[in-house]
């Protein structure tokens, strides 16, 4: 978000995937619904129950001062683990634009998805290890 242009328009796909594959992927819906400005929706019924599977978001002065919004979609589960490596650069990156307290949001989402990453592990694990 620092580095977009006012009324900058983001695109977001795979906002309804969940209507159509077996999948839990939902940052693209939260993402849509917690990120504030003007919304963009195809009206559709080409897609799964009539619903668009893409939408945008332009980028206004609401969008910058309800970011909080977006870092809290950042707690719901997680489909797929992001590597150390990338965690921290993207904490380094978020630390240069938001304060302490988003920075706690992130910190906290990354850490309890750490951790459910590696119970399910763990549980794998056991479930191989019975066979």
């Amino acid at each position: 978000l620092p580095y977009l242009a006012p009324h900058t328009v983001c695109v977001v796909h795979d906002i309804n995937i969940n209507l159509v594959i077996n999948s839990i992927s939902m940052a693209p819906r939260v993402l849509i619904n917690s990120a504030r400005g003007e919304r963009f929706v195809p009206a559709t019924t080409e897609y799964a129950h009539g619903l668009p599977n893409i939408g945008a978001i332009c980028i206004t002065d609401e969008t910058r001062s309800s970011i909080e919004d977006v870092f809290n979609g950042l707690l719901i589960n997680w489909q797929s683990p992001v590597a150390e490596k990338h965690l921290i650069t993207i904490r380094e990156n978020l630390a240069k634009h938001y304060d302490a307290k988003l920075l706690h949001i992130f910190d906290v989402a990354v850490e309890h998805n750490i951790r459910l990453f590696a119970e399910q592990a763990a549980a794998k694990k056991r479930m191989q290890d019975k066979k």
